[in-house]
């Protein structure tokens, strides 16, 4: 099994939250890195035949996964306030080799 979680813990810098990959849950080789620092959420909606939604009761139906990552800047400048800059970035992955 493979993870994908926002956290503040394991290997990410203190004060930052980071998006962390963890594989082998539920076992003794547990694998946890960290792939990217400053991300402050981490969103999944899964686009079917009928629309899209956060959760899927059968993932059969399931055509494309939405995935939307949220970050901030660490320091701040004068021109922004003294308030951390946050962008967002969002992509569709399409399901391949499915069979309908």
């Amino acid at each position: 099994t493979i993870r994908y979680f926002v956290t503040t813990t394991c290997a990410c810098p203190t004060g930052q939250s980071c998006i962390a990959r963890r594989t082998n849950e539920g076992t003794l080789d547990v694998d946890t890195q960290i792939i990217a620092n400053n991300v402050t959420a981490l969103a999944f909606s899964y686009l079917t035949d009928i629309g899209e939604s956060a959760a899927v009761a059968d993932f059969n139906t399931i055509r494309a996964v939405r995935v939307t990552i949220t970050g901030q800047t660490v320091t701040t400048t004068a021109l922004s306030g003294g308030v951390a800059k946050t962008r967002q970035i969002a992509s569709i992955v399409r399901i391949r080799n499915r069979r309908l």
